[in-house]
């Protein structure tokens, strides 16, 4: 494994300068991942709920055309005079 040979003491505060430049950098970084990530599964999350309740207005229409038909018919959900 190959390691890189030690500072020479003029060099360390360059190190040092370095060391916490490559930190902070790392940290924005990582900052912005999440941040991104959150903006991601957030509209995941919205486009989830908008199909939810797409479905759930479509199953409401269908289960109103249905009760409509049922009581325009004298029939109910329960008792639809099939095989009863």
């Amino acid at each position: 494994m190959y390691t890189q040979p030690a500072p020479r003491p003029d060099q360390t505060g360059q190190m040092d300068d370095w060391h916490d430049l490559v930190q902070r950098r790392a940290h924005e970084l990582r900052r912005e991942a999440i941040r991104d990530f959150w903006r991601g599964a957030d509209a995941m999350v919205a486009a989830t709920a908008a199909q939810a309740g797409r479905s759930a207005r479509r199953l409401a229409q269908r289960l109103a055309r249905h009760t409509r038909g049922q009581a325009e018919s004298g029939e109910s959900l329960c008792t639809s005079g099939k095989g009863v």
